[in-house]
């Protein structure tokens, strides 16, 4: 049967992982792991290829009892049990389902997922699983872009579970890969707009961080804790620009930083697109809403080195949206 680029790739991904992970014995003792691939399916979406998974434990909270009298040693006992975050670094966009529940989050709205992580041998039988169960999105963190660079870029996914369950072997894990579709894509194919400036010499774009804050609340007899969604926090947004070609943006650090013009009705809004090797076609966007910049800097010049003068611009970003081009 023949078999899609998408595919071959995702293939030779987690192959390339289990042949690195054959060689660690002492990984599934570790309380926190991480590894160079793995299967991940997640509720009601297609399977796809991890390249980096660390966390998903549950761990005994220890409560340390008052002694009886003084020189004695203290009593210990576990009270209920909390969850790790579990962390899943993708090389790779996020597929539009994947995008679809990020936004659902994004909203405010409780959208758990359950899934587990598969982890195999080199003939792909799966050696064992971590199951997860509800787990809200806690980081989405994407990547460096520049214009330099020659690496594929990796998407990082961090999960908040009520809890989960680690289990054995089961079987092939070759279908799920083989149904896995992922986007690879170069981190200097990218473009960033943000509205009345001119960045089309932008160089550099730091990675963005969105964090979901949620708080914990313990569950009655099943010693658990339940998670519920909270606040949404975008990190801002740091870039580099040719010096010679950054006008427009100096205008606004005038009028918006030095002068004080700052009010809502000032911010802008924006997006940063992932592009195809050929530039043309969009993979994924993030739109940015309520700009507003805070810095505007001279990077530092190295003596000896021929390179031309670049400012570096901070800008918060109060909100975002995701968007996937279809399979």
């Amino acid at each position: 049967m023949h078999r899609s680029n998408t595919t071959r790739i995702a293939l030779r991904m987690f192959t390339a992982g289990i042949i690195a992970l054959a060689g660690s014995a002492t990984a599934a003792e570790q309380r926190t792991y991480s590894m160079t691939g793995a299967a991940v399916t997640i509720d009601g979406m297609s399977p796809f290829v991890a390249k980096r998974v660390s966390g998903g434990s549950g761990v005994g909270n220890i409560v340390v009892e008052n002694a009886a009298a003084s020189g004695q040693f203290r009593k210990k006992h576990l009270a209920g049990v909390k969850y790790e975050d579990l962390s899943l670094g993708i090389t790779g966009l996020p597929s539009p389902a994947i995008t679809a529940w990020l936004n659902q989050a994004l909203l405010g709205a409780r959208a758990e997922k359950g899934g587990y992580v598969s982890l195999a041998d080199a003939q792909m039988n799966e050696s064992s699983r971590l199951t997860w169960f509800q787990a809200l999105v806690s980081k989405v963190e994407l990547p460096e872009l520049d214009a330099s660079s020659k690496n594929a870029g990796e998407f990082k996914l961090t999960l908040s579970p009520q809890r989960t369950a680690r289990s054995g072997s089961g079987g092939k894990v070759t279908s799920a890969i083989s149904n896995a579709k992922q986007k690879v894509f170069m981190t200097n194919n990218f473009k960033v707009t943000v509205d009345g400036l001119d960045l089309t010499f932008v160089n550099h774009i730091d990675p963005l961080a969105i964090r979901f804050k949620s708080s914990t609340n313990p569950v009655g007899e099943q010693r658990d804790y339940e998670k519920t969604p909270g606040t949404v926090d975008v990190s801002n947004l740091v870039f580099t620009i040719d010096a010679a070609r950054a006008s427009t943006l100096l205008a606004w650090y005038d009028s918006f930083v030095t002068k004080g013009e700052s009010t809502q009705e000032k911010e802008r809004s924006g997006k940063i697109e992932y592009l195809s090797p050929d530039l043309k076609t969009v993979l994924f966007t993030v739109g940015l809403n309520g700009l507003g910049l805070v810095r505007l800097d001279l990077e530092p010049i190295e003596a000896g080195k021929e390179t031309a003068p670049r400012l570096r611009a901070e800008m918060y970003v109060e909100s975002v949206t995701l968007s996937s081009a279809p399979d």
